[in-house]
């Protein structure tokens, strides 16, 4: 395995990592008291599996992750989990569920809850991010649906689903 820091993120992924460009995006939260039993638990279960994942850095970074100022559409993310598909985000979802059990942590406003884990969530999104530059320089994320058409990866406080795809 690597691990690499980018800002405020470590990411984690196993020899040979071949991340999709876009997917369902598995993502786990924790209040800070629990945060390193959390870590520990999927990280091990991620690590089972050969699952790349990227976590908050450090424990000042989850608080200003948790914190009121933070922007809602991305709020509450302590670990990202990056499926390779569809079966597999099945999979480790399910895992992870059973793992974390009892668990509690932030509502993940950008994405849906699993069933009743008060700390597991998801969304399609960008994985090995495409983007394009704004006018401005910003970079905007962006999809491909199945036709070719790119459009927006929205990021909003609220659970958003490409038209072209099904929940899985």
């Amino acid at each position: 395995w690597t691990m690499r820091r980018s800002g405020i993120w470590m990411h984690c992924q196993p020899p040979a990592a071949d991340l999709p460009a876009q997917g369902w995006k598995i993502h786990v939260s924790s209040v800070a008291s629990t945060a390193r039993v959390v870590l520990s638990i999927a990280a091990a279960t991620l690590a089972a599996s050969g699952t790349a994942f990227k976590f908050a850095a450090d424990a000042r970074m989850l608080a200003v992750i948790n914190g009121k100022r933070w922007p809602r559409g991305g709020s509450g993310k302590f670990i990202t989990v990056y499926p390779r598909s569809v079966d597999d985000f099945r999979r480790i979802i399910d895992d992870l569920y059973v793992a974390l059990s009892g668990y509690v942590g932030p509502y993940i406003l950008s994405d849906r809850r699993y069933r009743d884990s008060r700390v597991l969530y998801y969304r399609y999104g960008g994985i090995a991010g495409q983007y394009r530059t704004t006018s401005d320089g910003r970079r905007e994320f962006v999809l491909r649906s199945p036709d070719g058409h790119l459009e927006l990866d929205e990021r909003k406080p609220h659970f958003h689903l490409p038209t072209w795809l099904r929940d899985p």
